[in-house]
């Protein structure tokens, strides 16, 4: 009779932020000891309309052979945003609900139906969400599908998001980490990452 995977779902390894220019940010530690693989769901938002810096920001996933300390982090694979080009910087023109469909933009310069938007929150960050134009008209946003979160008037909105689904083999590993570096691209950015593990039939 074939067997169920077991799996652990969208647990947060990295709540929604805010990842000041020039900082770092190392995610909490993952006991991989009983995983066998692990995809990393990373949404990376812009803080501005500026084009990033070549080769920043970095989102780094880690791992070590060790149970403890610091001594054995390895890099498995380094992730960069494209530099970007023509990006959207506003805000919303007005507040939008959880569910909601649309929303009103303060401008629409640079958007396109099929883009990804970043739809902030002037005072709280875990309403942060990442969102697809279905049909722009005038200033005014159509969804692809309903919004999760409520979002209030003035947040800001950007796109050309960086998403990425990474997925890994950790049956050799004892740890895994995220580490996102700002180090250099000259602005505030945005990030969550959450991760599902493979853990055994």
């Amino acid at each position: 009779m074939p067997s169920t995977p077991s799996k652990t779902v969208a647990t947060s390894l990295l709540a929604w932020q805010d990842i000041a220019s020039a900082a770092q940010v190392i995610s909490s530690v993952v006991n991989v000891t009983t995983v066998w693989a692990i995809a990393f769901m990373i949404q990376l938002a812009r803080g501005t309309g500026a084009a990033f810096t070549a080769g920043w920001p970095t989102i780094r996933i880690e791992a070590s052979g060790k149970a403890s300390g610091n001594d054995t982090w390895i890099r498995l694979l380094t992730l960069q945003p494209d530099i970007g080009a023509s990006i959207v910087n506003t805000t919303l023109n007005g507040a939008v609900s959880a569910g909601a469909t649309t929303a009103v933009m303060t401008a629409t310069t640079n958007m396109a139906i099929g883009d990804r938007l970043f739809l902030g929150h002037t005072t709280d960050v875990t309403k942060y969400e990442i969102v697809s134009i279905k049909s722009i008209s005038g200033s005014t946003i159509t969804f692809e599908e309903a919004c999760t979160n409520a979002h209030d008037t003035g947040a800001l909105v950007t796109d050309q998001p960086f998403e990425q689904f990474p997925t890994l083999d950790m049956s050799l590993y004892s740890r895994v980490r995220i580490v996102i570096d700002n180090a250099n691209s000259g602005q505030a950015i945005k990030a969550q990452v959450l991760y599902n593990t493979f853990d055994s039939f």
